[in-house]
């Protein structure tokens, strides 16, 4: 072996060790980000159901008195509620 092939050697087996440590420190990175971004995630279980304000409509009917009597059990103070949760959710 000449000298010029001895220098070739050293330098492919530095190229080989950048390379390496360049992956395992975009692996590094990645495991880590991924951790943080678990930890900053809210937690679904907090978050209150909302109810839908409806309710349980069992009357197919036509009939306007039926109709009324159904619009008047509509409860509109329920919505208040879940547009309070769900701003409290957001922010």
């Amino acid at each position: 072996m000449n000298e010029n092939e001895v220098g070739k050697s050293v330098s492919n087996d530095q190229g080989v060790m950048v390379g390496v440590i360049l992956v395992m420190a975009i692996l590094i990175i990645g495991g880590v980000y991924m951790v943080f971004s678990r930890i900053n995630t809210p937690n679904v279980d907090n978050i209150p159901e909302a109810t839908t304000g409806l309710p349980n409509l069992d009357s197919t009917s036509n009939n306007p008195a039926d109709l009324q009597t159904d619009a008047s059990s509509l409860e509109f103070q329920s919505l208040d509620s879940d547009i309070q949760n769900i701003d409290q959710a957001i922010n």
